[in-house]
């Protein structure tokens, strides 16, 4: 927001698409609209500052939601549970939990 904010106000200002909108500044190049390449240099600028002097460190920690294993919320097995795939028809025998072991 806090780039966004000020470009689309400057944007606004060399707005000149009559009659929906002109700005006070839409003859400063001569008739030209430059309001979309004014706002996107201004967005460009601040956010790269902010980019800049805010480093990814000293942003906060991401929300602390737990993450989410794709195949255990399809109601699938975790990954560490899951039970090997056999060939369809083959036969193995059962380990001491009941399971078949490869």
């Amino acid at each position: 927001m806090a780039a966004w904010l000020p470009s689309v106000v400057l944007g606004l200002l060399f707005a000149n698409t009559p009659p929906l909108m002109e700005g006070p500044w839409r003859n400063a190049a001569g008739g030209i609209d430059l309001s979309f390449l004014s706002a996107a240099l201004v967005a460009f600028l601040i956010y790269g500052a902010f980019l800049w002097l805010v480093p990814e460190g000293a942003l906060p920690a991401t929300s602390g939601t737990p993450t989410v294993d794709l195949a255990t919320a399809a109601g699938g097995a975790p990954a560490d549970r899951a039970e090997p795939l056999s060939a369809p028809g083959a036969t193995a025998p059962l380990g001491a939990e009941g399971v078949m072991s490869a």
